[in-house]
Order: structure tokens, then sequence, then C-alpha cells
């Protein structure tokens, strides 16, 4: 039997190597902003599949301004949506992550164990887009040969491998996990790219274009890695934002130049400008600034806040609305219009959900929950969502069959319209009980 000092200094030590294992702290106001992101990411797949092309015969399931502008109006320039800052919303939301948890990775763990981490997500990023686009090609009828149930077969061995190794005691707090994470994703990427193009050639197919370039993973991707690079190389956010603003500004150029610039570069077949790569750099770049002003004072974020924070809310939104009369947003490319829309917006939902937990002491654990696995969620949040265009595709054909069930003729009476918000609620919930039990026993599940 241990005597009770004995039991209080056992505490203390474990409490110690709990910290230790620690390599950041968790910011409640962070997560919830990652929760609403996936909330609204949530409402705007539905909303997509449930649109109406013909109000007059049926209206639309769910509202119209959480769905892309476009998909009812064909218009230049194109109707812009909270919705249709998605894609640049989530890049912020990496962004301000790997701004928090880089540096605290190099200073706990080392340059070797950050830098693995980040190649980590990035590989992954890119293995996901390969994953999609084989769905696709399965759900398109594609043919499942004997040397792709092969390929496939030798992936899912090395993966539940590299799951075994990644998580023994041994290996869980040293540089190992991050590198079998690396190998994989690399491993994962070569795999899925010969399955899927031989004995195609990879570059005349233009798959490797599409897999870097063509995908707002590969967005996403591309804006992780180099936020990482200089994040690294420059150090204070007042220097490291003047990269994203030239970026931003060589973005706008090129665009004005645009057919001039692809024309030169004909040489190279295809080409053409990665606008929405370079736009997803900058607010990456730019989304790790905003992490770094809010810890000027360490002691007090609300210092930051205040000084750079806010102040970069209110220019980013200041310049959208100028820089939008000559080059309005366009969903359809990460320009310079909708990159700063999607800064101030994203940067506003900071300062909200900050003031509500330091100010108000106010939090909202629903989205406390889906925002400790924002990244599982918005990577398979497809499972709840995409059946819903599989079997109905528009809200005429759903208001058609629930109307049809409850034996009601008129398609917006107030039983359909009920069902219409259930259709919402119901794969909300289901994701927030997954969040839920994931948090419960502590599962993370991150990239």
């Amino acid at each position: 039997m241990m005597s009770e000092n004995e039991n209080v200094e056992t505490t203390r030590m474990e409490v110690k190597r709990g910290i230790e294992r620690s390599l950041h702290p968790r910011y409640d106001w962070l997560d919830q902003f990652r929760g609403m992101v996936i909330v609204f990411l949530f409402i705007a797949s539905i909303t997509w599949e449930l649109s109406s092309s013909d109000f007059s015969i049926a209206p639309p399931v769910g509202p119209t301004w959480l769905n892309h502008g476009w998909r009812y109006a064909s218009q230049n320039p194109i109707m812009i949506t909270i919705v249709d800052l998605g894609s640049q919303i989530f890049m912020f939301m990496l962004g301000i992550s790997l701004g928090l948890s880089f540096p605290s990775k190099i200073k706990k763990k080392g340059a070797a164990y950050a830098w693995s981490s980040v190649v980590h997500r990035v590989c992954t990023f890119f293995w996901l887009v390969q994953l999609i686009n084989w769905l696709e090609f399965v759900v398109d009828g594609g043919e499942i040969t004997y040397f792709k149930i092969g390929v496939l077969g030798l992936w899912l061995v090395i993966t539940i491998l590299a799951v075994v190794f990644r998580n023994l005691k041994k290996y869980k707090d040293k540089i190992h996990r991050p590198v079998i994470g690396m190998i994989w994703a690399l491993t994962s990427m070569g795999l899925w790219m010969i399955q899927a193009r031989y004995p195609a050639t990879l570059i005349g197919s233009g798959y490797l274009r599409t897999v870097l370039f063509g995908e707002a993973l590969s967005h996403l991707a591309f804006g992780s890695l180099f936020a990482a690079i200089f994040v690294f190389l420059i150090k204070k956010p007042d220097y490291r934002i003047i990269v994203s603003i030239v970026i931003f500004i060589g973005h706008a150029l090129m665009k004005e130049f645009e057919g001039s610039i692809n024309t030169a570069m004909a040489f190279w077949t295809n080409w053409r400008i990665p606008f929405d790569v370079l736009g997803m750099i900058a607010i990456a770049i730019a989304a790790t600034c905003v992490w770094d002003w809010m810890n000027i004072d360490p002691n007090d974020q609300k210092i930051g806040m205040k000084k750079r924070v806010i102040p970069f809310f209110l220019i980013a939104g200041v310049l959208h609305f100028v820089v939008d009369f000559f080059q309005p947003a366009d969903h359809h490319g990460t320009n310079f219009s909708i990159s700063l829309l999607a800064l101030a917006f994203s940067t506003l939902l900071v300062v909200v959900f900050f003031s509500l937990e330091n100010f108000f002491k106010f939090k909202i654990p629903f989205l406390t929950h889906l925002g400790r696995n924002a990244l599982f969620l918005f990577l398979f949040q497809g499972i709840f969502t995409i059946p819903y265009g599989m079997i109905w595709d528009n809200a005429f054909n759903f208001r058609t069959d629930i109307a049809s069930i409850i034996g009601v003729a008129d398609l917006g009476h107030p039983f359909v319209n009920l069902m219409g918000l259930s259709a919402f609620i119901v794969p909300i919930l289901l994701s927030y009980f997954i969040a839920w039990l994931f948090d419960k026993f502590n599962w993370h599940i991150r990239v």
C-alpha cells in the first residue's frame, strides 16, 4: 500500500506526463468555430441536392442562402452566398490550426517530427483526391479488374499495418508515429495512382494534373504545405502577411492577363494558371498570421485581438467590397475577391466565438464536439448526404415522394416541410452522435 504522500506524488507525475504529451492546449472557442463550419457544410450539401429548378412547381427544400447562388441564378457576375466560401473557410481553419500546432510540435518534438506530420497530411489529401476519383469511377460503372483488386488488397494490408504500428505504445509519442504516417500516405498515393491509370500513361492522360491541381482537397494540401513553410521561415506575422499580400496581388494581376499568359505557356499541354492553389496558399498563410497576432501577448489574447485581428477583419472586408467592382467573386475559381471575403468572414467567426467564450462565458457544447473531429466529418459527411442525390436529386422528387407517402396533394404542405426539416436534422444529429462518441473516448482522427 502506498502512503498518502506517495499517492500525491504519483498523481503529480501523471499530470506532468500528460502535459508533456500535450503539444498544445485546446481552445473551446476554436473547436466551436470548426464545429460551426461543419454545420454549414452539412446544410450546404443537403440544400444542393434538394434545390429546385422551378420554384413555381416545387419550392426548394432548405434555405436558399445556404446554397450556391448560381444554383438558382445563371448570371454574370455569379451570385455569391456563404456556401460559396466553404473551401476557403476550411482552408482558413486548417491554416489557423497549423499556426497553433506546427511551432508547438517543433518546440516539443523537434523539426523532424513536425515536418513528418505536415508531409503526412499533405500526401493524405492528395490520396483522398484519388480515392474520390476512384469512387466516381466505380459509381459510373468502371471495370474492376483483378489487377485493381490486387493493388487495393495490398494497400489494405499496408494500411492495417500502419494503423497497428502507429498506435503501439512505444511509438505513440515518438517520431516513429508521424514517419509511419508519412510512409503510409506516400505509399497510398503511389498504389492508388498505379491502380487508377495502369496501363495508361500517367502524364499524358491528365491524371496527375487533376490529382495535384484539380480538386478542392489538393488545394487544401498545397495551402497546408506552404503555410508550414512560411511559418517556419518567417516567425513574425507582421512580415509573414506580406507574403500573402504579394501572392494575392500577383494572383489578381495574372487574372487580368490570364489569356496572354496561358498562350505564352502553350508549350505545356493544357497549361492553366493554378489560381485556386495560389488563392488557398495566400489564405492559409494569412490564417497563420491571425493566430500569431492573437498571441502577441501570450498572457492575454484579447490584446492581439484588438490590435491586429479585428483591424485585419475590417480591412479584408473593405478591400473585398472595392476589389469586387473590378474582379467579381467567382466560386468556380479562388480569385482575389472571394479570398478577401472568405478571410473577412472567417476572421469574423473567430472574433465571435472568441468573444462568446472570453467576454460572455458562453459555450455551445454541440459545436465543440463537432469541432474536435472537424476534419473527419468534413471528409466523410458524404456518407449521409450523397445518398440524397442518388434517391431524390431535387426538391420536386423529394416533395412528390413525401407528399405521396403521407397522402397529400400539396407539395408545400406543412408535413412535407416538416419531413424536409428532418432531412437536414437527422444527418446532423447522427454526425453529432459520432463526434460525441469519438470525443468521449478521446478519439481524434487527424491527418
